[in-house]
């Protein structure tokens, strides 16, 4: 295969299988050529909800734009060689629990949880989930542009800015991170409260997508 897209089966899998679930030996498969899976939860749950944009495609299948940045950087040439099977067995575990995510925030929110397993040290895992979440922003500028503006949806998105260590920070943001000139000790309690509020966090950010939707409906 010549690209990291052909590396990348468009079907969706319907099983909904959390990455809590997957066992040592799935885990230890797939850690060599996807990025951190706190990571790729956070880009993912960035999908889910964001808000929806005029004429958008209904279909889950039209809005995989984001599949090519669940590989680790730098694995370009191990996951151009992978064969069709191969690279299944890779994105399937993300696509189930993409289905996991979606249906836990539409179907039952408050039992909503970000995955935040698979590292010592909580702050990491937080980072880079948030990481992932602000990668997520990315993909769909158009989408999230009216809550990027909100100033109600601004100390929300901040919060979860906040968790982002410099080192895993997107330099489009690290430039104008507004936390540059924060004493360390006070965005360590910052960081600190917005793991413990981050479920609610991203729920309230899902609310108020879901408003922004509904306002595009009616116009």
């Amino acid at each position: 295969m010549d690209t990291l897209a052909d590396a990348m089966p468009p079907p969706l899998d319907p099983s909904g299988r959390s990455f809590a679930l997957l066992d040592e030996a799935e885990r230890d498969r797939l850690s060599p050529l996807l990025r951190p899976l706190p990571w790729i939860d956070g880009l993912i749950t960035a999908m889910v909800i964001a808000p929806a944009t005029p004429g958008e495609a209904d279909g889950a299948e039209d809005g995989l734009d984001w599949l090519y940045m669940i590989w680790r950087e730098g694995r370009e040439a191990e996951v151009g060689a992978l064969s069709l099977s191969g690279s299944a067995e890779i994105v399937d575990p993300v696509m189930a629990h993409y289905v996991h995510v979606a249906d836990t925030l539409f179907e039952d929110p408050e039992a909503y949880r970000p995955y935040l397993a698979g590292s010592s040290d909580p702050a990491e895992a937080a980072s880079l989930w948030a990481a992932g979440f602000w990668s997520g922003l990315s993909v769909s500028p158009d989408a999230w542009g009216a809550t990027l503006e909100d100033e109600d949806a601004l100390p929300l998105l901040a919060a979860v800015l906040s968790l982002v260590r410099e080192a895993d920070m997107p330099e489009s943001v690290r430039a104008d991170s507004p936390f540059q000139s924060m004493p360390a000790e006070r965005r360590e309690q910052m960081r600190g409260a917005a793991v413990e509020m981050l479920p609610e966090i991203i729920l309230a950010l899902h609310d108020h997508s879901l408003g922004l939707g509904e306002g595009a409906d009616e116009a």
